[in-house]
């Protein structure tokens, strides 16, 4: 399959968008050719040098990244990633992948240019293909471009096209570097979570837990609600129905939070999830874990209700009119304060007034027995 002459108009259209462009061999995404090819990162190819690379052989077009207009690229390598993107990520005009990974290339231009980061999966070891959950092509160390993806209407090594999402204005979304770094931890987080979540059973357990790890971390409701949904979304096998039980699962912590009940939060979760990766999930997410940190606060809707004031009641003074004597102005002081008099002496005089008070009753035995 040859992808000629649209190579090279895509080569000049790409120029003329101020892209810097590099040659790769047909069906192939390494551009260094196995590393034999040196300093392609310096490579800067004009109109008027377009013919010397794209000369009519098949061959496939890569974009460095990390360029001064800060141009980036967010690599999904896995499919949780890519569900959560469509979420999480900002919205822009450059996103393609290929028929078996759709929607896998998000490309922006940040300010200031934001610099090259991988995100793995704690669990897999660093040489396994399926580590990966996102990379961040970005700018070097070196403060120069350091990466170069391969674009439509490129051709992957399994023979599929690559081609741009329906709808696309193939111009990338200018972005704040913070904003973009933000999104993309969430992302990756939420991907991670979602691969490593609980079967059924034990889920909505996990939800509350991760709820309340949220909260005490300090992440906003309605951003803990969205990352939630993202990534209950992600995760193999969800039921569609039930997007917003998780959301009310967060929701319920959130208020226990708030009011200082107890609820689950990173340890529980831990007992669900791998500790590694609810670990590395806090991290991306620059969660506030960990026994030292002080409780926080969750942030609550306007709505929720306000507590009901303790109002306290003083008693009625006590009816001294009713006490023949002297007696009616010395249990007074005591029986009218809003609290109990302080000694026994005082209590047992005041218990022994209905007593001394209480009229005698003529005995019925003795009224029966003058009767006869």
């Amino acid at each position: 399959m040859s992808n000629e002459p649209d190579i090279k108009a895509a080569a000049l259209w790409f120029i003329e968008q101020g892209f810097l462009i590099v040659p790769v061999p047909f069906r192939a995404k390494d551009v260094s050719d196995g590393g034999r090819i040196k300093g392609w990162q310096d490579w800067r190819i004009t109109r008027d040098k377009v013919d010397e690379y794209f000369n009519g052989e098949p061959s496939n077009v890569g974009i460095l990244t990390g360029d001064e207009h800060g141009t980036t690229d967010i690599d999904l390598d896995c499919t949780e990633a890519i569900t959560v993107a469509r979420l999480l990520l900002p919205e822009t005009g450059f996103v393609f992948g290929r028929t078996s990974k759709p929607r896998s290339h998000y490309f922006y231009r940040s300010d200031p240019p934001i610099r090259y980061r991988k995100f793995n999966d704690p669990t897999r070891g660093a040489e396994d293909d399926k580590a990966c959950i996102l990379e961040i092509r970005g700018q070097a160390s070196s403060g120069k471009p350091g990466q170069q993806t391969v674009v439509p209407p490129s051709v992957h090594v399994s023979g599929e096209a690559i081609r741009f999402e329906p709808g696309m204005s193939r111009i990338p979304a200018n972005i704040d570097r913070d904003e973009l770094q933000r999104a993309v931890e969430l992302t990756a987080a939420a991907a991670l979570l979602a691969r490593h979540w609980p079967q059924r059973g034990a889920r909505h357990e996990a939800g509350l837990a991760l709820g309340g790890m949220l909260a005490r971390g300090g992440m906003t409701l309605e951003e803990a609600k969205q990352f939630g949904r993202a990534l209950y979304q992600a995760v193999d096998g969800h039921d569609s129905s039930k997007v917003g039980r998780i959301e009310q699962e967060i929701s319920d912590s959130y208020r226990k939070v708030s009011a200082a009940f107890e609820t689950t939060g990173f340890r529980r979760l831990t007992d669900m999830v791998d500790a590694k990766v609810a670990k590395r999930a806090g991290e991306w997410l620059r969660l506030k874990i960990g026994p030292s940190e002080p409780p926080h606060r969750a942030e609550l809707a306007d709505d929720w209700p306000k507590p009901i004031p303790f109002v306290q009641t003083i008693p009625a003074p006590f009816p001294t009119d009713c006490v023949p004597g002297g007696l009616a102005t010395w249990p007074a002081p005591s029986l009218t304060a809003p609290k109990p008099p302080s000694s026994w002496p005082h209590w047992s005089v005041w218990l022994s007034v209905p007593l001394v008070l209480r009229p005698r009753r003529k005995s019925q035995r003795r009224l029966d027995m003058s009767s006869r």
